[in-house]
């Protein structure tokens, strides 16, 4: 089963994945000139991904919902934040906010797989 519920392909799971890749090789090939650039990325993938969480209780049947708003209202101001302080403060923010948007998202993670359990 689909995390979401749902097969249908939206525009932030390809570009996503593809916007990782690019800020990976960034970091692998150029890390000191690159770190500008990376906070620009990173301005980008933040909301990218405030998008999908202010989508994904769509297309899990509403489950987890106030986790998910919570969550891309926290990648909003990130994205914010960085683009406030950059080029700067990319490279205290990278190592920050990237720790902070992990936690966020997982903890929506684990209770959508508690509400999917006590469901199924």
């Amino acid at each position: 089963m689909h995390l979401y519920g749902d097969s249908q392909r939206h525009f932030s799971d390809w570009l996503r994945p593809l916007l990782l890749l690019i800020t990976g090789l960034i970091i692998v090939w150029e890390p000191a000139a690159g770190i500008a650039s990376l906070g620009l990325l990173f301005i980008l993938y933040f909301l990218l991904d405030a998008y999908r969480n202010f989508t994904a209780h769509q297309r899990s049947g509403g489950l987890g919902r106030p986790w998910f708003i919570f969550s891309g209202i926290v990648d909003v101001l990130i994205a914010l934040l960085f683009l406030l302080t950059w080029p700067r403060g990319s490279l205290v923010l990278v190592g920050i906010f990237v720790g902070i948007n992990l936690i966020f998202d997982g903890i929506a993670l684990l209770l959508l797989s508690r509400l999917l359990k006590g469901n199924g």
